[in-house]
């Protein structure tokens, strides 16, 4: 997973992670809910992905607002559908806290290689969530429980990011880790903007790395890489109802240098996404 955005991105690495943050086209303050669509596709780590990802978020009296997201992505041999949603309650100016949940549709196609050539994983996710933030620092975490139809493999699963934002929030610097019983995965990675009269342009640079310690690996498609990354995406077009942006990324792992290619069309106003998505957690 990765989606792309332009004030926070992050790669989808290894196990399916990520990490959101959307660009607002348009003024959206006074229609009745904010919403946008992103559309991708492309080459990417060597498979082709195409997908789609859609946020909905509203203000609610009390200092309470309800976000949705729905999510779906098709690899070559890899399908990923799911639906999430917070309720987030603005405790402070600084803190805000709340609760979070998914379910999704995984349907992984392992060739005629294996005796079950198919196999489906539903799974959903309950958990809290809450998000500091005292310039130029951002903390945000989620804490919850996995629960999916595989070997009776429910478990607890940890997400969290660490941000420093640099003058006037043309750079950043992020941490973040995922964590369940048998599965840790850390991310480092620095983010710079660039916004000329035109095509503004961010750079990025990071590294992963994953520590898979289950038989299950054996099992999964997508088995575990440590990577170190680079790359950027440039706004090439922009219109009064969408964006176009054009991402490269080179990316180092074990003894292969893999390259990746994307382009992501964004529609609407824009929406307050979290940080972390719903789908934030690693499966």
């Amino acid at each position: 997973m990765q989606l792309r955005v332009a004030q926070c991105a992050l790669p989808i690495i290894g196990c399916f992670s990520f990490s959101l943050a959307f660009p607002c086209i348009a003024n959206a303050e006074n229609t009745f809910m904010d919403w946008e669509t992103q559309l991708y596709a492309g080459e990417y780590y060597e498979d082709s992905r195409i997908g789609s990802y859609s946020i909905i978020s509203k203000a609610l009296p009390g200092d309470l607002s309800i976000t949705g997201e729905i999510l779906f992505e098709r690899y070559s041999d890899y399908d990923f559908a799911g639906v999430g949603g917070h309720l987030t309650w603005e405790a402070t100016t600084f803190a805000k806290f709340g609760l979070v949940g998914s379910h999704a549709h995984e349907e992984y196609d392992y060739g005629s290689d294996f005796e079950d050539p198919g196999s489906e994983v539903v799974s959903s996710t309950v958990g809290l969530e809450t998000e500091l933030n005292h310039d130029p620092v951002t903390l945000v975490a989620q804490l919850g429980r996995i629960f999916n139809n595989t070997y009776n493999n429910d478990r607890y699963y940890l997400s969290m990011d660490a941000y420093y934002w640099g003058a006037d929030y043309l750079w950043y610097a992020r941490g973040a880790t995922r964590r369940t019983k048998d599965y840790k995965e850390y991310t480092v990675e620095a983010y710079r903007s660039f916004f000329a009269d035109v095509l503004p342009l961010t750079l990025y640079t990071g590294a992963t790395k994953n520590d898979l310690d289950t038989k299950e690996e054996l099992r999964t498609y997508r088995t575990s890489y440590d990577s170190v990354y680079t790359g950027g995406y440039i706004d090439f077009l922009t219109t009064s109802s969408s964006r176009w942006n054009l991402w490269l990324e080179a990316a180092r792992q074990e003894e292969d240098t893999v390259f990746s290619i994307e382009l992501n069309i964004t529609f609407g106003p824009g929406a307050d996404a979290p940080y972390i998505s719903a789908f934030g957690f690693t499966q």
